[in-house]
């Protein structure tokens, strides 16, 4: 029995045509999704920090001098900017309001009229439940708001296959945590 050899011109055109239908797609998609921005009196002058903090001293004894020196970089540049942004998870233990460098950028922020974002965890050692937050340190107290990241990264954030591999977990500061709500 002999097989019949299609010419590659019969192969190319559906895949031509699904390539125009998904091209077109995406045109009649973006202008439908096209907003009009509407650009700021003035300029937001923004800083973003970044301590160059190894990940292996991240989860020890002495990170505090690297939490230290995030906030006097914040000190520094807090008078120059309207926004300081610190990075993901700067602050390497769970979120909590009374400590003494949370409540010192409390102040900051509200001494200086600012807004200070840093990355940080919440949740509950006791529950064992946590998640990759971000915090605005407001001009007021009023004014802070708290964000849980939503698309956590597997083995980085969260721990698939959990049943397997859960004695992971222990070895592994923060390695399984909790995605926010949408």
């Amino acid at each position: 029995e002999k097989r019949e050899i299609k010419p590659i011109r019969i192969l190319l055109l559906p895949n031509l045509l699904l390539a125009s239908l998904l091209f077109s797609l995406i045109l009649v998609m973006s202008t439908l999704w096209e907003e009009e921005l509407t650009p700021l009196e003035f300029p937001l002058r923004v800083a973003l920090l970044q301590g160059n903090v190894p990940q292996n001293m991240k989860f020890t004894e002495g990170a505090g001098q690297y939490l230290y020196q995030y906030y006097e970089m914040t000190r520094e540049v807090i008078d120059e900017v309207d926004l300081v942004i610190w990075p993901e998870t700067a602050l390497n233990d769970i979120y909590d309001p009374e400590q003494g460098l949370e409540r010192s950028l409390h102040l900051l922020a509200q001494e200086k009229g600012k807004n200070i974002i840093v990355g940080l965890f919440t949740g509950s050692h006791f529950d064992r439940f946590y998640q990759n937050s971000l915090l605005s340190f407001g001009p007021t107290l009023e004014s802070s708001e708290l964000y849980h990241k939503r698309k956590l990264l597997p083995f980085g954030e969260y721990l698939p296959f959990r049943s397997l591999l859960d004695r992971m977990t222990d070895a592994i500061p923060f390695s399984d945590l909790s995605s926010g709500e949408a």
